[in-house]
């Protein structure tokens, strides 16, 4: 008995032990839960204090994206305004040197062809208008003449042999006091001398004309890529052809095609920087309107590794068809490319001059009845020396026609012709201005028949 009390005594004195234990338990428990919910409530507040900051960061990218965004379409459109500006005023200067010459040149051509009709030539003069595409930076050219779009020809009808040539202004000048010389000599003489065709201010050797042009953006070469395309030939008709080219980086073997390797991806242009570039101009074949197809080839112009513009031409595709086909292979190549031919590759396009002769068989119709009959001059009334006497001379002529005359008879000639060419010109002043054929490129022209000329071409 005093065992088993002894027992319950001990019994006793280890369960409170045991609950003793047990609440101390739960109290620690306890304790760790409340510092757990504490703790998971500071992870929950970091978090949702770096989400905060995550989403701020964003909304300020967002701000400041969207502020470059419009920082960068104001740029863009203060750019156009710009251009726009330019190109108003371009237009402008366009017009007005357009209208200036006009005036300078149509009592001219008028005058022109009073005298080819006195001389009883059955050639005709008009004027051709030439359109000419202009990148805006162009205009911004110190010589204006390398970036107008209009420019002023003449186109002359030589139905005599069946022939239309185009000359620019300087060559025209040229030929209009050649040919006030012959209408003097004739003068003079009595009677009309039939020149040779290498001394005749009236012929020309038969020239190509310009179909065409086409344009073609480099810019995919500094991605390596090629570039097959159809390009339309235009002109100031609008759409007349079809030209069919190729752009193709390569090797340097100028073997391999590097747009075909899936291995060679540029996706930044300026990788090129400091590397060598080759690449072929491949001209196919073209589709070209029936008149004007004979004897065509097709001309293009490069900056080469020296960053000049360089001239290639493909062969010459001999007879008359409306489809030739060149098969022109061109090879190219930069040794080092430079911030310059970079960029002249990724902001400028590849112009194709067409060229060709005309249909000879297709002549606009004759104004004026032409007669081949020779006849005598017509009888010249006495004139006052003294009111040409006030005009200035012209220079670098062989005949000073605005100049006082040296002798009564070629005085008498001038008034009787230009009395006869005032007439002409006011009943002519609506006279339309030509542009049905195709524009022939507006390079300088020069005249194998001007006299004193260490510069010219003999064709």
């Amino acid at each position: 008995k005093e065992y088993e009390t002894q027992y319950q005594a001990e019994k006793q004195k280890q369960d409170e032990l045991i609950k003793k234990q047990q609440e101390d338990y739960m109290q620690k428990i306890k304790e760790i839960e409340e510092k757990l919910k504490k703790e998971t409530e500071i992870r929950e507040m970091e978090i949702q204090k770096k989400e905060a900051q995550r989403q701020f960061e964003e909304l300020q990218a967002m701000n400041e994206a969207a502020k470059i965004q419009i920082e960068l379409e104001i740029e863009k459109k203060k750019k156009e305004i710009m251009e726009e500006e330019t190109r108003k005023q371009y237009k402008q200067k366009e017009i007005k040197s357009l209208e200036h010459k006009l005036a300078k040149y149509m009592p001219k051509i008028t005058e022109l062809n009073l005298i080819a009709r006195e001389l009883h030539r059955n050639v005709t003069f008009s004027v051709k208008l030439a359109y000419y595409y202009t990148e805006t930076n162009q205009m911004h050219l110190e010589d204006e003449k390398k970036a107008s779009k209009i420019k002023l020809q003449i186109q002359v009808y030589n139905r005599e042999e069946s022939q239309t040539y185009v000359w620019d202004t300087d060559y025209f000048m040229n030929r209009y006091y050649l040919i006030k010389e012959l209408l003097e000599q004739y003068f003079e003489a009595g009677k009309l001398e039939i020149p040779s065709k290498e001394d005749d201010p009236f012929w020309d050797p038969p020239q190509p004309h310009l179909i065409g042009l086409a344009y073609m953006k480099l810019a995919p070469l500094g991605y390596l890529m090629d570039s097959p395309c159809d390009l339309s030939i235009v002109n100031e008709k609008g759409q007349i052809g079809l030209l069919q080219v190729n752009l193709i980086p390569t090797d340097d073997k100028f073997e391999v095609n590097l747009a075909e390797d899936d291995d060679i991806l540029v996706e930044d242009p300026r990788d090129l920087l400091n590397n060598r570039l080759n690449f072929s101009v491949y001209v196919d074949q073209a589709l070209l309107p029936e008149h004007h197809c004979t004897d065509t080839f097709v001309e293009y112009a490069l900056m080469n590794e020296e960053e000049h513009i360089q001239t290639f031409k493909t062969k010459i595709v001999y007879g008359k068809t409306n489809k030739p086909t060149y098969k022109s292979v061109t090879n190219h190549f930069y040794q080092v490319i430079s911030e310059k031919i970079l960029s002249y590759i990724l902001d400028h396009n590849i112009c194709f001059k067409v060229y060709g002769h005309p249909d000879t068989t297709i002549m606009p119709p004759q104004t004026t009845p032409f007669s081949k009959t020779f006849t005598q001059p017509k009888t010249i009334p006495q004139v006052d020396q003294s009111q040409n006497a006030s005009q200035k001379p012209k220079k670098e002529t062989q005949l000073q026609v605005d100049a006082p005359m040296n002798s009564v008879k070629n005085a008498q000639a001038l008034a009787f012709f230009q009395g006869d060419f005032q007439m002409q010109n006011q009943s002519n002043q609506s006279q339309d201005i030509h542009s049905n054929d195709m524009t022939q490129d507006s390079n300088s022209q020069i005249d194998p028949k001007k006299k004193n000329n260490k510069d010219c071409v003999i064709f």
